[in-house]
């Protein structure tokens, strides 16, 4: 009986990208949804995604309840249902300014009813959303308002690929160190404040002058994302924390203010 059902044991290879040619990356939920499809066929054992070189489903079927052939097509047919279903875009997203930009725009995109996943990064989105729910100018036109801008996909040509990613990350890195850097000069300028201010060191201006710097430092991007939303007529958290900070200073608790905007920027 065991070396029967061993005869009878059969598989299949499917290259994903024949099957799924408009996802990009084995992370896409459509990838996981046509292995479901396809595990409730009949007499289907198993569907592996063997990730080697060239993507591809290892299909383990009982050959005594179905064919190749007759499974072949039913993959196909799932992938076009699900093709015609999802949409899926990959390509460069203009004025991106930084990561925290990237994640408040990802953030807002989310929202868009018919958004089933959306990851923005710095110059680059990869989004997926229900056609039966909303269409690509749709989106296209809620983007246009946030003040970014979709660019059309390029030819897939390695090398140019490569060249574009190479750049977004390098533009990437050299924001989010100055950023970063902007954050770590704001906290050792209201340490320094601090200590200055307990151990009564020199005059009281000074404590006051490293909370400002300390401000400035911590603030300045903060700033920058406030005014930008202000202008799109928008109040968001950059904005509230300034004021609140802002407020702080007006009290005469510098100490306050300067530490608000360095978690704030530190956190971001």
């Amino acid at each position: 009986m065991r070396n029967q059902t061993i005869a009878e044991m059969r598989s299949i290879d499917l290259e994903l990208e024949d099957l799924l040619p408009e996802i990009n990356g084995l992370e896409d939920e459509c990838v996981e949804r046509l292995i479901a499809a396809i595990k409730r066929e009949r007499g289907v054992i198993s569907v592996v995604l063997d990730e080697r070189h060239k993507a591809k489903l290892v299909i383990a079927f009982d050959g005594s309840q179905n064919t190749s052939t007759a499974i072949q097509q039913a993959a196909s047919i799932q992938s076009h249902r699900l093709l015609n279903k999802y949409g899926h875009f990959f390509g460069e997203l203009e004025g991106i300014r930084n990561t925290r930009h990237a994640r408040r725009i990802g953030q807002l995109l989310q929202k868009i009813p018919g958004i089933v996943s959306v990851s923005v990064g710095f110059g680059s989105i990869k989004m997926e959303w229900d056609k039966d729910i909303v269409a690509l100018h749709e989106i296209k036109a809620q983007i246009d308002k946030l003040g970014v801008r979709l660019k059309p996909p390029v030819p897939s040509y390695p090398l140019i690929v490569q060249t574009r990613s190479l750049i977004r990350r390098i533009k990437s890195m050299h924001v989010n160190q100055v950023e970063l850097l902007l954050a770590a000069v704001s906290g050792v300028c209201w340490l320094a404040g601090v200590l200055f201010s307990f151990f009564q060191w020199g005059a009281t201006l000074v404590p006051m002058s490293l909370y400002i710097a300390g401000i400035l430092t911590g603030g300045y991007f903060t700033l920058l994302e406030a005014s930008r939303a202000l202008s799109r007529g928008k109040f968001e958290i950059d904005f509230l924390m300034i004021v609140a900070a802002l407020g702080a200073a007006i009290l005469g608790q510098w100490s306050d203010g300067a530490l608000l905007l360095f978690l704030f920027s530190l956190g971001n």
